[in-house]
């Protein structure tokens, strides 16, 4: 325990042992009532000895200013920034310095240093840091090209009855690096029609300076959210893994016999996480014929997969459940033969579905070059179990063809696709399709304006006025027409480097594409331009859906009554000081 400062005041006073509650004054002898505190003892100095009591203040002021001093020390600073940063980064609340054991923790930590208040954090040093981070993320953006960025955006309702717009931006920087930041998590009150989203994305959009480099927005397939985008005047890309999700769902609704067994194995579950009774028979079963201690999953309704891992569940402790049900006198909730079988044949068309979307999930970077390839394995994968059967396999084939039925039309995930070096057109199913897609990109190619040559001879000496016409004139006009051809060979350019790079040999699906372009980028000067721009698109609003999670961190039972300005304050601050 650390001990308590004593004053300056007892460098003037002795304690009386046969007294505890009374000093003696060492300049007069006088003996002072003492109660605790030096109160008393200031009062004897101030009026007996006023030479002693100004040399008291003196040095008062003095330690006063040793404290002002290293509360403004470069220590100081450096400790309320490690202070704001493990606030933002882990999502801590602002009360955490008033909280005592906190405190406690900060003074033993270094006794000079005084943390800042509450209102202080709230009022001064974190709007300071949230200002220089605004500067320097829009300072990065001014790098990136235009239509290079990709947005996501979502809403969300907090739990104090708060709806939220996010918006994140993804882009590939010039050294090939995926990129992306969190720009804004908007307080959107009123209904949330077309053109109130259009409102605030155009709005967000100008106050980022980013109008012009927005190439497409990614959402979810809500009618609001699409119309919203289209009258803010961008392209609108639907979110992959909220389409393959409506697949799925869509597929299970649509089947007759699998409504009873889902509605079957979710009273299950149900069951035993209601009664502990249930429960702890379930686990001395699993453990008496050595089954994995695996609790039952119930199903959310709107997480397909979740459906998934619990019919997976359920057939890993079908032998324990049926056991443990019969015991209990509840033989008539176990699942006949007849309905296990029908069970694992949903499992077998599901599994595709669930490792498609646990990778969506997983990575935090997914371009939009995966959607075709993915798209037309799990129609593939469907398709075929659909011939042996498979009732959920012959739903899930045709919902697919529904969603992604003109899904190689659509430019931005064709071009994509064809700038992967991984795929190119190999999962393209019709080359009608792949053929419109490369004249495009050619198009695309021959708007790009070459680096226009010098038109004198710079490193030459100037030509007098007076041989004007002489000699070299010939020389110079054969080197303008030189240049007027160059100019006007784009066409040319164009095909020559669509064709070198179709001739070079597909890469292996591990292979990073980014870090491919960029060992290209000399050499494929122009298509490289095409394949940052278009592998940049992000194929989900993942990052948005993760912004809301954190969002649900940060608005908890301590911090219901925060403020929307201050949750998109430490939302954005979050993300900067993890970049």
């Amino acid at each position: 325990m650390a001990t308590r400062k004593r004053s300056t005041v007892w460098l003037y006073f002795d304690h009386i042992d046969q007294n505890p509650s009374k000093v003696k004054c060492q300049a007069c002898g006088e003996t002072v009532q003492h109660s605790g505190n030096t109160s008393n003892m200031l009062k004897h100095l101030k009026k007996k000895h006023p030479v002693e009591s100004a040399e008291i203040e003196a040095k008062r002021k003095e330690d006063a200013t040793a404290s002002t001093s290293a509360y403004e020390s470069p220590k100081a600073k450096s400790l309320t920034s490690k202070l704001l940063k493990m606030i933002a980064v882990d999502i801590q609340p602002l009360s955490i310095v008033d909280d005592q054991g906190f405190r406690e923790f900060a003074r033993e930590m270094d006794p000079r240093y005084v943390l800042p208040s509450r209102r202080s954090l709230v009022r001064t040093d974190f709007p300071q840091l949230f200002q220089r981070a605004q500067s320097d993320v829009k300072s990065i953006l001014t790098e990136v090209s235009d239509r290079d960025i990709t947005l996501t955006t979502d809403l969300w309702t907090s739990r104090a009855g708060e709806a939220y717009m996010s918006l994140t931006c993804h882009y590939i920087s010039k050294d090939w690096k995926f990129r992306s930041h969190i720009l804004s998590t908007s307080h959107l009150p009123g209904e949330h029609t077309a053109h109130a989203i259009a409102e605030k994305l155009t709005t967000e959009a100008e106050e980022w300076g980013i109008s012009e480099k927005i190439q497409a927005i990614v959402t979810d397939n809500g009618a609001n959210m699409v119309a919203g985008v289209r009258v803010a005047g961008f392209k609108q890309i639907p979110c992959f893994a909220h389409s393959l999700n409506l697949v799925v769902q869509d597929s299970l609704n649509s089947s007759q016999s699998v409504g009873p067994i889902l509605q079957k194995c979710n009273s299950v579950v149900t069951y035993f996480h209601h009664s502990t009774k249930a429960m702890d028979k379930l686990r001395e079963i699993q453990q008496q014929i050595n089954l994995p201690m695996h609790k039952l999953i119930n199903s959310v309704v709107t997480r397909w997969n979740s459906v998934f891992y619990m019919l997976e569940r359920n057939v890993e402790q079908n032998q324990a459940i049926t056991t443990a049900l019969c015991v209990l006198g509840r033989s008539t909730m176990c699942l006949c033969e007849e309905e296990l079988e029908k069970i694992k044949d949903m499992i077998t068309a599901l599994r595709p579905y669930e490792e498609v979307t646990r990778e969506l999930s997983a990575e935090k970077f997914v371009s939009i070059s995966k959607v075709i390839p993915l798209s037309t394995l799990l129609l593939t994968s469907s398709s075929d179990l659909s011939k042996k059967g498979n009732e959920v396999a012959c739903q899930l084939a045709q919902q697919c063809k529904k969603r992604f039925m003109n899904i190689e039309q659509n430019y931005p995930l064709a071009a994509s696709t064809w700038f992967d070096p991984r795929f190119k057109s190999l999962t393209f199913k019709n080359n009608d399709n792949i053929k419109v897609t490369k004249e495009k990109i050619i198009h695309e190619l021959q708007k790009m304006k070459p680096v226009p040559a010098p038109t004198d001879l710079d490193d030459s000496p100037a030509v007098p006025p007076e041989e004007k016409g002489g000699i070299w004139t010939m020389f110079d006009q054969a080197k303008k027409k030189n240049q007027e051809q160059r100019t006007s060979s784009s066409m040319v350019d164009a095909h020559i480097e669509m064709r070198m790079y179709g001739d070079e040999q597909l890469m292996s699906r591990e292979t990073d594409p980014l870090e491919w372009w960029r060992s290209r980028e000399e050499c494929l000067k122009f298509s490289s331009k095409l394949a940052r721009k278009y592998l940049g698109i992000v194929a989900t609003s993942v990052p948005s859906e993760r912004l809301f999670s954190k969002a649900g961190q940060l608005i908890s039972d301590r911090r219901a009554s925060l403020k929307p300005k201050n949750v998109n304050m430490l939302l954005f601050l979050n993300d900067y000081l993890n970049q």
